[in-house]
């Protein structure tokens, strides 16, 4: 929508919960979390992965494949590159990078701690 509020768009139709949205340097896409439920429970919505589209809601393409929920992607200042939370196998939340097109996705922290919010 434009900041006044006016020519709100939906730019995505599907049951489940698409949350965190945040533009792209350049202003032309959209990087968000939407919530998968798992082929080995469908009554619980237990995976949640970041997906990034064109700001009139095409070429959508979905930039991670990880156990768990993962959210809050936030763009590098260049535009290069992602970061967002999501659990490890032992179900502590590190920071991992990866580059824009979704390729080369790493753990940042690997801690102990809880590390939330890139």
């Amino acid at each position: 929508m434009n900041r006044d509020g006016s020519n709100v768009i939906r730019l995505t139709n599907n049951e489940l919960f698409e949350e965190a949205p945040t533009f792209s340097k350049d202003g032309k896409q959209l990087l968000f979390t939407r919530q998968i439920i798992e082929m080995v429970d469908t009554t619980k919505i237990s995976n949640g992965e970041l997906f990034l589209m064109d700001l009139n809601g095409k070429n959508e393409m979905r930039l991670t494949y990880k156990q768990g929920y993962d959210s809050g992607g936030k763009f590098a200042p260049d535009g290069k590159k992602v970061s967002f939370y999501g659990p490890t196998t032992d179900k502590n939340y590190d920071i991992y990078p990866l580059n824009a097109d979704g390729s080369n996705i790493d753990n940042l922290t690997m801690d102990a701690a809880e590390d939330y919010s890139p």
